[in-house]
């Protein structure tokens, strides 16, 4: 899978979804960053988040990327806030969420072990078909 990276603050970062993005989805997903779920639930525990807030769950999920994305590189601190993803996913337009989002969305299946790949076809001609 491509590396995913997103502008913040007119700096390039990148995501990548490792043990330490878990870390960080944990403390959020499951209030315990020493979870261990299993992958069937973790899954029904980001659904559940997806269908109360999309938004919530995918800034949470970008946070994490870039956390993990800046442990992997040797950084001791987020290079970013929670509350700057906050403000560039809430101030996206529809079309740059749904773009940007499918590519986080299966990037992270794909480090889960999860490869989505006829699924990612059909959204990708979903997408196409609103285009």
């Amino acid at each position: 899978m491509t590396p995913i990276t997103i502008k913040i603050s007119g700096q390039e970062k990148g995501l990548k979804f490792n043990k330490f993005a878990n870390v960080e989805l944990y403390k959020v997903i499951f209030e315990n960053p020493f979870a261990n779920p299993e992958m069937g639930e973790l899954l029904d525990k980001c659904n559940e988040i997806l269908q109360s807030n999309q938004i919530l769950f995918y800034r949470t999920l970008i946070y994490a990327g870039i956390v993990g994305n800046d442990y992997a590189t040797g950084k001791f601190k987020p290079s970013v806030t929670i509350e700057e993803i906050s403000e560039l996913v809430g101030n996206m337009s529809e079309d740059e969420f749904a773009e940007f989002f499918q590519s986080v969305w299966y990037s992270f299946f794909d480090a889960m072990g999860a490869n989505l790949e006829h699924v990612k076809q059909l959204a990708d001609e979903d997408l196409e078909k609103k285009k």
